[in-house]
Parts: structure tokens; sequence; C-alpha cells
């Protein structure tokens, strides 16, 4: 752990936006796009060698990550940095055909919760401008708790989920109404032992704006109907929606909420990916 005027901060790990922009093109096709959040700015994934490569963290000398299966959950591959004088774990995943992908990183190595990002991209997607689509897919985060360490150690783990999503492509006029829930959540320590069920993420109904998802708020909602942390998500659009359920969804959350077991605060960073399911027109 790090003691120094910048580790008693809070760093949020999605506290700025920067990457590329996405672009709208005439007809029905969005163009390809990367875009990252917090001080990540370069979040790229080699499948030759099943390593990442990421930008702008703070005493990560190479940059360079490496598979650890330790950190594995729900499809989502964990790597860890191999030098300097932080330690970051990142999960990453694709789409089928790597037509979307989306990725998280942070560490344990502050007294607050620490550096960190994340990466959405797409290959490009085409929207239908009527009818209701759904998504099903997975979501994985990565849990940072505040005042302590444990990527290496016992205060960090990961969780799992599922994601389901409903789009209607009608109505709100223009930007259309998306409504998001991530349920069936799980808590794990850093050695991958199931902790705890966790509360379940209910979004904001939002819209797109070209291919992507407008932030929205999430609130955790506890089993007797009150709610825990909140956050916020994001997400993009990929492949061809309609008849065909081409389409394709990734997604990243950011949440902190009170953990009732530690008696900390934690910070989930987490990612998903969801897969059209039907479309009904």
């Amino acid at each position: 752990m790090k003691i120094s005027a910048a580790s008693i901060l809070a760093f949020s790990i999605l506290s700025a936006c920067g990457g590329e922009p996405f672009f709208d093109t005439t007809g029905g096709g969005v163009t390809a796009g990367t875009t990252y959040s917090g001080e990540v700015n370069k979040f790229t994934f080699d499948p030759a060698t099943d390593t990442l490569s990421l930008n702008n963290l703070p005493f990560d000398l190479s940059g360079k990550y490496t598979r650890d299966a330790s950190f594995d959950r729900n499809g989502f591959k964990a790597y860890r940095n191999v030098a300097g004088g932080n330690n970051y774990v990142a999960l990453y995943a694709e789409g089928a055909g790597g037509k979307v992908g989306a990725g998280v990183v942070g560490t344990d190595d502050y007294l607050d919760y620490g550096y960190g990002g994340s990466v959405l991209r797409t290959d490009g997607a085409t929207l239908p401008s009527t009818g209701e689509a759904v998504f099903d897919g997975d979501y994985a985060g990565i849990r940072v708790y505040e005042g302590d360490s444990g990527i290496h150690g016992n205060t960090v783990g990961t969780s799992d989920g599922t994601v389901s999503i409903n789009m209607d492509f009608d109505d709100f006029d223009v930007v259309g109404a998306i409504d998001i829930i991530i349920s069936n959540r799980h808590a794990y320590d850093s050695a991958g032992v199931f902790i705890g069920d966790l509360p379940y993420f209910s979004g904001s109904t939002t819209g797109l704006d070209g291919l992507k998802i407008k932030q929205t708020n999430i609130t955790e909602i506890n089993p007797d109907g009150s709610t825990g942390g909140s956050g916020t998500l994001d997400g993009i659009m990929g492949g061809t929606v309609g008849s065909g359920l081409g389409g394709q969804i990734a997604g990243i959350v950011l949440i902190t909420s009170p953990d009732a077991a530690s008696g900390l605060n934690v910070k989930e960073t987490g990612a998903f990916l969801a897969t059209q399911t039907s479309f009904m027109q």
C-alpha cells in the first residue's frame, strides 16, 4: 500500500472520459470506434498472444498484461501487469466474431480505490428504426474495498451476474428507450471462493446516442426492496440488430456501495456482453 498525497484521494475508475469518439454515418450503419474512461487511454487485446496492453496507469512499467486465470469470471478473462510498483488486474472479453469488446482494470495499492479505467469498443453496428429487441448476457466485475488493499490479499474480489436489456427503437422518438437489469449477482474473494449473493442492479430508462447507450444511473435493489449503492452504466451496440438476431451490446458499470460483510465501502467496476435473443416488429 502506498502512503502519499495521491493515495489518500478518491479516484473514480470512470472519473474521466477520453479516447476516440463514435461517429454516425448515413443510413443504418454506424462506424467502428473505441472509448476509454478513467486514467486508461489505451486498452488493446492481442489474441495471438492472449495479452493486453494498457497505457497511462501509474507505476506500471511496461503496460503489458498476461493471463491470470485465478481471477477469470463468467467468460471474462483476467490479466495482471507484468512489472511495476503497482499491482493491477484487468478483465476483458469480446462478443462473437469480435464485434464488440469490454474491459476494466483496477488496483489494490492505494488507501482509496486507486487508479484504473475501462474500454468499450465496436466494429460498427446497423440498427433498425422500428421494433423491439431483447438482449441477454453475462456480467463480471472487480470489487475494490476502500481503506484496505487486497488484489493480492483477501479484501479485493470479483463478482458475476446476468444482464437483460430491452430496447424499443420506436419510442421515445429519435432516441428509443432502453431498460437494463443486472441480476443473479454473486461475490467472490481473491481466491475465487464464493462469499455470498449481491443485490441486483436496476438501471433508469435511457436511450441511444448513435450506437452508444446514453449513460444512465443504476441502483442496487436489496431483497427487501430497499436501495443500496448507486452508480452509472454505459454501453455500445454492435452487429446487425433485427430479425436475424445479429445484434450485440457491450457495457461498463461503476457503482459504489456499503459492504455488510466487511463493514467497508466497495467500488465495483464491471463489464458485460449481451447477445440479441428476440426481435418484434
